[in-house]
């Protein structure tokens, strides 16, 4: 389970509620997923980051991943060499995804974006790099508008 304090409960798609719970609710990591920060959450640049002293160098790789509930674009965070089906098959039941802009996939013209989201991998549908053609930006790139699964 995943201890969440200070949490307030929103239905899927309705305005978030200020109101905060004033006990922790767990919640089934097996049924999370995505994790969202609040909006301006943090995340540490590059620079400092590599002055710490266990940085491990990535290399930063636009993407697109689906769930059944979320389409989620943004930079998965590859160690060198490595490849996105390592990224998925490797390691922890979460993966972090910087500079993501999210989709309800019942309402994908109403986007949020958060500088940080973790997706659980086993909710994980479709996963692909996106070359430069098929980046949000690009004529007739980003989900909704050609660079999308099924588009």
């Amino acid at each position: 389970y995943l201890l969440v304090y200070e949490a307030s409960i929103t239905p899927v798609g309705q305005a978030s509620n200020p109101r905060r719970l004033a006990t922790p609710v767990l919640v089934g990591r097996e049924h999370v997923h995505i994790i969202a920060g609040s909006p301006g959450g943090g995340v540490q640049p590059q620079a400092e980051m590599a002055q710490r002293e266990f940085y491990v160098p990535k290399t930063p790789v636009p993407c697109f991943a689906l769930t059944d509930t979320f389409s989620v674009y943004g930079t998965a965070h590859l160690l060198q060499g490595a490849t996105l089906d390592s990224f998925l098959r490797v390691g922890d039941t979460f993966v972090p995804i910087t500079g993501a802009t999210i989709y309800l996939n019942s309402m994908p013209g109403t986007p949020w974006q958060r500088q940080l989201v973790v997706l659980n991998k086993a909710k994980v549908q479709v996963m692909y790099v996106l070359d430069a053609e098929h980046q949000p930006g690009a004529v007739g790139g980003g989900p909704g508008q050609g660079g999308g699964v099924g588009e």
